[in-house]
């Protein structure tokens, strides 16, 4: 599935330089989000570095930079200083990989549908919220209509200044997807 410009965040920035021709190396990268392929293809030149082009990626697929890596040939590329040219300078045709090294998960369920959205324990809710709303097509303004539960026996309501790590709490140790339920803040409405 090819990813449409309109699905990235409003906030999203990218820069586009128009140039005289084409740029020499086609890089196709994909990656599966939420049980769905998606791919990307874009064009740049040799001296583009791994870092730059997980940043692209990760920007067009509209997925946290920081809990994603690029892979070649199921080879993790960590040198993120390293350009195409040292990978292999005459080809014009790169495939690429967009892996999750997150080791944990949230896995948010909202009307009937359940999205994963990698974090870490110092990760906060109030970002898990943000993205769990993005991903829901919620925009930004609506966002602070929203809170989250854990799906745990008490169903205990997150606050949003908390951490992923005192969720964990919650759960059995060692428990690396944690349950959540989003749901719409119940506002009384005066007469």
């Amino acid at each position: 599935m090819a990813t449409k410009l309109n699905t990235l965040q409003e906030n999203s920035t990218i820069r586009f330089t128009l140039i005289n021709g084409n740029l020499p190396v086609a890089v196709q990268g994909s990656t599966a989000l939420n049980d769905e392929e998606y791919s990307i293809e874009f064009h740049c030149e040799h001296e583009i570095t791994i870092e730059r082009m997980c940043q692209i990626a990760c920007k067009l697929l509209n997925v946290n930079n920081g809990f994603y890596q690029l892979t070649m040939d199921d080879v993790i590329l960590d040198d993120n200083e390293m350009s195409l040219d040292a990978i292999d300078s005459d080809s014009t045709n790169i495939q690429l990989r967009l892996v999750c090294k997150a080791v944990i998960n949230s896995l948010i369920t909202y009307e009937n549908k359940t999205i994963t959205l990698p974090c870490n324990k110092e990760t906060l809710v109030s970002i898990v919220l943000d993205q769990a709303c993005s991903a829901f097509c919620i925009t930004k303004e609506d966002t602070y209509v929203y809170e989250l539960y854990a799906l745990d026996a008490d169903q205990a309501q997150i606050d949003s200044s908390m951490t992923v790590d005192d969720i964990c709490r919650f759960f059995p140790a060692m428990q690396t997807a944690i349950p959540l339920l989003m749901k719409k803040k119940k506002i009384l409405k005066k007469h």
